[in-house]
């Protein structure tokens, strides 16, 4: 895949305190051949109302479920509170119950970002809660996540996985809160300030190294902008000439273009620079002839996967798929329906849906393409899942 974006060699910045470190979490490896790592990323796991009031969780992901499992690990950001004590809440302060995201695991989700605006929505005791739910699932599934302790102390703890030889480390982080109740148990980096910026930076070159490949997630930027702000761009760039293999972000919402970049000394980097919403209701309010809403483009996203493999003293990183999905509307019973993920189909621009959505989702999946392959992308080719490609 070719470069997206040309840009200028600058800086990003970070909030933060804390020695480098790293923990080990037993790894479950799914399937992938000769000896590849097989990721995928995802945007935000978000939960509105419309989201978490659906009788039955696990048919959110039932179209890519089996795209997820056959990786090796699944990356998300877990934009809610985590709370079996009290009801689920929407926008503007998030909590689930456990069982809403233990369907994203079972669809096969294995490692979370914590480390996001909403973390601390109901305090800190709500960052507990989500903490003690995570390790729950943790010790049954072997899941992972990063960017939340539950002492400050250990704050910007690497998460350590070993899956085939390969020793990953991740990392996430947030640019800002929405409360500040709790968050001083979160990874917190305020790029925008130069010396937080640097500090961060430098805390990159000295963990890096004890990793053969470093995964950064980066929660912030400016919300609904389809192109990325110019501090995130040098900041993630910058990230990566201190080691960083791949920068996931998320917050806008909405996809921005990504970026592969080859180092000085010849390794292979990916900037993700917003994967969107994988899931949310932010298009609850649409109907059939809102296609050219810009709130539209908050349904639509990726899953972007790439394959990394060790060779001798270094390790490889190859693009894989970048599967379009798109969140969709199905009827439940009686009521006007529930969001599920689905994948577009890549040759007829047409998912699964009742007939009145049907040319919805035909215009939005052209307006879809058209944009990303602006970006420099080639035209769509292949595909794996059902109803689905891969741009390459």
């Amino acid at each position: 895949m070719i470069p997206l974006l040309l840009l200028g060699v600058l800086l990003f910045g970070p909030l933060w305190g804390g020695e480098e470190s790293s923990r080990s979490v037993p790894t479950s490896v799914h399937s992938s051949e000769g000896g590849w790592v097989l990721l995928t990323f995802a945007g935000d796991l978000m939960a509105h109302n419309v989201n978490y009031r659906m009788e039955d969780y696990d048919a959110i992901y039932e179209d890519v479920a089996p795209l997820l499992r056959r990786d090796d690990l699944s990356f998300v950001n877990l934009e809610t509170v985590v709370r079996g004590s009290a009801p689920p809440s929407s926008f503007p302060r998030f909590s689930v119950d456990p069982a809403y995201v233990e369907a994203a695991v079972r669809a096969g989700f294995d490692v979370f970002s914590l480390a996001n605006n909403h973390t601390c929505d109901q305090g800190e005791e709500g960052v507990r809660s989500t903490l003690k739910e995570m390790a729950r699932l943790s010790s049954r599934y072997g899941i992972h996540y990063n960017g939340a302790v539950t002492r400050r102390e250990d704050r910007f703890t690497v998460t350590r996985m070993e899956v085939k030889g390969v020793r990953i480390g991740f990392l996430a982080v947030s640019e800002f809160m929405n409360e500040i109740e709790g968050s001083g148990l979160v990874n917190l980096v305020y790029f925008p300030h130069e010396g937080r910026r640097r500090a961060f930076l430098d805390f990159l070159s000295r963990v890096t190294p004890q990793y053969d490949f470093f995964v950064l997630s980066v929660h912030g930027g400016e919300e609904y902008r389809r192109v990325p702000l110019e501090v995130k761009r040098a900041f993630f760039r910058e990230a990566v000439s201190r080691g960083v293999d791949v920068v996931w972000s998320h917050h806008p919402h909405v996809l921005q273009p990504w970026e592969w970049i080859r180092t000085p000394e010849g390794r292979r980097a990916l900037v993700l620079y917003s994967l969107g919403n994988f899931v949310s209701g932010q298009t609850w309010r649409l109907g059939p002839s809102d296609w050219e809403e810009e709130r539209a483009y908050t349904g639509e996203s990726v899953l972007f996967q790439v394959r990394v493999r060790k060779e001798g003293e270094r390790v490889v990183m190859v693009p894989g798929q970048v599967v379009p999905v798109v969140n969709v509307v199905r009827k439940e019973g009686e009521r006007r329906g529930v969001y599920v993920v689905r994948a577009f189909s890549v040759l007829t621009g047409r998912v699964e849906v009742d007939p009145p959505w049907e040319e919805y989702f035909r215009r939005r999946y052209r307006m879809f393409r058209a944009w990303v392959v602006g970006w420099g992308l080639d035209p769509v080719r292949g595909g794996s899942l059902p109803s689905s490609g891969a741009f390459r």
